[in-house]
């Protein structure tokens, strides 16, 4: 049995309607409680895994015990939205945006990738990660790929899987066994 910790990265400092994935934008740093109170949450033995992005790997440093930092891995990175980067939602053609919105797992951002390769990347590290975890491993991410885990995991239908909670700076803990996974813990 394995237990899986999914936290997503604290926000960005960023201003609210920019579009961002695979750019490397500051976080805003969580409260010294914060971090207390992840870290607590992790048995000793936990393996943390993150993205490389400076986001994800500043709290995934944080939480990791001195004698065994994180270890990076590009195939959690959020999904790349090209020619969008950076950009103001609302400069964006509608019409794209409408098209994204229609087929969320289909559709080509210009320049960028679609949803399905960001989730076939990311199922992809999952299982490695897994297979080579002690009892307990935590995943410093993004929204997509965190949204991606708990959705497979949990079962759910794909079209589901993108309405899945997990607001910057959340923790999730699933338990893992041979019959599949269960939400144990959701902040």
């Amino acid at each position: 049995m394995t237990s899986l910790w999914l936290i997503r990265h604290p926000p960005v400092a960023l201003p609210a309607g920019i579009c961002y994935g695979v750019s490397d934008v500051p976080a805003i740093a969580l409260t010294p409680d914060r971090i207390a109170a992840m870290r607590a949450s992790l048995p000793v033995a936990t393996r943390i895994v993150s993205s490389p992005l400076s986001r994800c790997r500043a709290l995934a440093c944080a939480l990791a015990r001195p004698d065994e930092p994180p270890i990076l891995d590009a195939r959690l990175r959020e999904m790349d939205f090209g020619d969008w980067e950076l950009q103001p939602f609302v400069h964006i053609e509608r019409d794209l945006i409408d098209a994204w919105a229609a087929a969320p797992w289909d559709f080509l951002p210009p320049g960028g990738e679609c949803a399905e390769d960001m989730r076939r990347r990311v199922l992809s590290a999952l299982q490695e990660h897994l297979a080579h975890a002690p009892d307990a491993l935590a995943l410093v991410a993004h929204g997509g790929p965190l949204r991606v885990i708990m959705g497979q995991l949990l079962r759910l239908p794909r079209e589901q899987w993108l309405a899945l909670p997990c607001d910057p700076g959340s923790l999730t803990r699933l338990q893992l066994d041979d019959t599949g996974a269960r939400l144990l813990q959701s902040d």
